[in-house]
Order: C-alpha cells, then sequence, then structure tokens
C-alpha cells in the first residue's frame, strides 16, 4: 500500500482538492473526469464533500490510484509546483489539545 495524504492545492489559481503521493499531487477533479481509475463522474469539487462522501469503496479507489503512482499524466503537477493550501475551509469542529493540559487544569484549580 502506497502512502498518500489528501490536500488541498492552488494550480492556476484555482483551489482543488488531490491526491499527495511523493513528491506528485494528483489533481482528484480532473481525475474524476477523466474516469482515473474507475472514479465515478460528479464526485465533490473540494474535499470537505470528499470526506463527507468517504467510505469504503472510496478509500479502496483513492488507494488504487496511489498504488498506480501518479506519473505525469493530465492533472498531475510536481509538489513544487503548486501550493498547498489549508485542507478544510470553515470547520464545522475546532478540537484543541495542550499536552500539559492537565497540568494546566491543576494550576487554575
Amino acid at each position: 500500500m502506497t502512502p498518500y495524504r489528501l490536500v488541498t492545492f492552488a494550480a492556476d489559481g484555482t483551489d482543488r482538492p488531490g491526491l499527495l503521493v511523493g513528491d506528485r499531487v494528483l489533481d482528484l477533479v480532473a481525475a474524476t473526469s477523466q474516469g482515473h481509475a474507475g472514479t465515478a463522474h460528479g464526485a465533490p469539487t473540494d474535499l470537505r464533500g470528499m470526506i463527507e462522501g468517504w467510505s469504503p469503496r472510496v478509500a479502496a479507489r483513492v488507494q488504487s490510484m496511489a498504488d498506480a503512482g501518479l506519473g505525469d499524466g493530465p492533472g498531475t503537477y510536481a509538489l513544487a509546483d503548486v501550493e498547498l493550501r489549508t485542507p478544510l475551509r470553515d470547520p464545522s469542529n475546532l478540537l484543541c489539545i495542550a499536552a500539559n493540559y492537565r497540568a494546566h487544569a491543576d494550576e487554575m484549580g
């Protein structure tokens, strides 16, 4: 199994959801429109939509794309040629955990 990361990246002035494998980024919208690795047409156009629709089937397809390698085909970019963005805009939940939380709580009484 090839390790990968889901990212939001900017290329040509547009933010897109992507699959980062090594030093290559695959535009998941472009991959979907081209039927890359059996993806269905009409997939989410942002990372939030992809995560909200996550299922074992989606996980298998994403892993299949990562395992196949990204190469230099359409919709692929060198990591150096894109700008990574905040993965999720306006998250619905924000969790903050400090390493010293217990000690801090004790301090505050």
